[in-house]
């Protein structure tokens, strides 16, 4: 009787500790989990941050600023073009950077410009890709902004995110 009770000690300590380790997966499974989604989130955030900031730099030069006479966007083949990045700072650097990309026609017109956010305050790292299109109607002037941020500039990231504003006035 007493040989078959040895068995027992060994299965009982085996299953505890089964038990004890699926417990502790299931935990760290959790965690890890919501280590991801929060981590997504930080990222969707600073893509929508670099477009909001695309938006926000669009409106302060072509609503907002006093110093010229003029929108600095063409609004069509007739309109006046300006030469971004003279005089034109957002986010503590030239805007655009870059060349500005413009088609246009009798009565509308298009401008497309790239942002850089690594050297300026906010997002840490980030860019934003700006469309401004004006179109001419009954004396009239319709605008519509539509700025695309990524929390990384480097198009073959797998963490690259992209987020999307559109604005029309």
């Amino acid at each position: 009787m007493k040989n078959k009770r040895k068995g027992f000690t060994l299965l009982f300590t085996v299953l505890i500790t089964s038990v004890l380790l699926s417990l502790a997966l299931a935990i760290f499974n959790q965690i890890y989990k919501s280590l991801l989604l929060s981590s997504a989130g930080k990222e969707s955030l600073a893509a929508f941050y670099a477009a909001d900031s695309g938006v926000e730099c669009v409106f302060l030069w072509d609503l907002k600023h006093q110093g010229f006479g003029y929108s600095i966007f063409a609004t069509s083949s007739a309109s006046f073009l300006h030469n971004g990045g003279e005089g034109i700072t957002c986010n503590g650097q030239d805007f655009p950077a870059g060349p500005w990309i413009v088609t246009r026609d009798s009565t509308s017109a298009m401008t497309k410009f790239n942002l850089s956010f690594s050297q300026g305050v906010l997002p840490a790292e980030g860019c934003s890709e700006v469309v401004v299109s004006k179109v001419v109607s009954s004396g009239n002037v319709f605008t519509t902004v539509e700025s695309r941020g990524y929390n990384i500039c480097d198009a073959s990231s797998p963490r690259k995110v992209e987020r999307a504003i559109r604005v029309t006035y």
